[in-house]
């Protein structure tokens, strides 16, 4: 929260009008110090009492959930960081949901905002390009290395970090035809790896764990000339 309110802060045309924290004295903390007027303990509390524009939510992926539905369910586009759900299934009932009202939603997969790859969707736009044969994603991380919200070690490491790079494999490939994947874990540590068939002809591989010293990122993607 001490991150993301400054952050929203500085967008230009954005007003905090209300908070919503389930401890009580951590939201009016927050709400003091950003001088926030309204603060409650509940999301759905918070919909049904303030106007607003829209929602945010940077929640344990379970909560994510339930204050998606609930801004749905009371028509207010919302905004939640990711992971958006803990299963693939709560995550396609919620789409399914959003889509029926045609309500705007979002989640906050950061990398694809990142310069570096911007540059190269950049470059993949340009007819000159032509279009990726191959995709190749590397994502070095050194954590989690304990289960998080209350999910185990490799659900919450796909959750926490792989989600990032199968994200940019997915947006750079397009759409799958076949997937097949392997993982290595123990009691500290996951390592995945996958190669990715896409509808478009293109390969994809993908090599992503907690076997470092430090978080890195790379990724490569292979033109084909038109």
């Amino acid at each position: 929260m001490t991150r993301l309110i400054p952050a929203l802060l500085h967008l230009p045309g954005v007003q905090l009008v209300a908070i919503a924290d389930a401890d009580e004295a951590r939201g009016a903390a927050a709400a003091t110090r950003f001088v926030v007027p309204h603060r409650f303990t509940d999301a759905c509390g918070l919909l049904a009492s303030v106007e607003v524009d829209a929602l945010i939510a940077a929640c344990p992926p379970q909560a994510h959930e339930e204050i998606a539905a609930c801004a749905i369910a009371h028509r207010f586009p919302v905004f939640v960081e990711k992971p958006p759900a803990v299963t693939t299934a709560g995550l396609r009932e919620l789409a399914a949901r959003a889509a029926a009202v045609g309500l705007v939603t979002g989640v906050g997969m950061n990398f694809r905002h990142a310069s570096p790859y911007l540059k190269i969707k950049e470059l993949l736009g340009d007819p000159e390009t032509g279009a990726p044969v191959s995709v190749t994603v590397r994502h070095v991380a050194s954590k989690p290395k304990v289960p998080l919200w209350g999910l185990s070690l490799v659900r919450s490491f796909l959750l926490a970090q792989a989600i990032h790079p199968i994200d940019l494999l997915l947006d750079l490939g397009g759409p799958v035809a076949d997937v097949k994947a392997v993982q290595r874990a123990n009691a500290c540590d996951v390592l995945v790896g996958a190669q990715v068939e896409f509808a478009g002809g293109a390969v994809g591989c993908l090599l992503t764990g907690t076997h470092a010293p430090r978080w890195t990122l790379a990724s490569r993607s292979s033109p084909m000339r038109a």
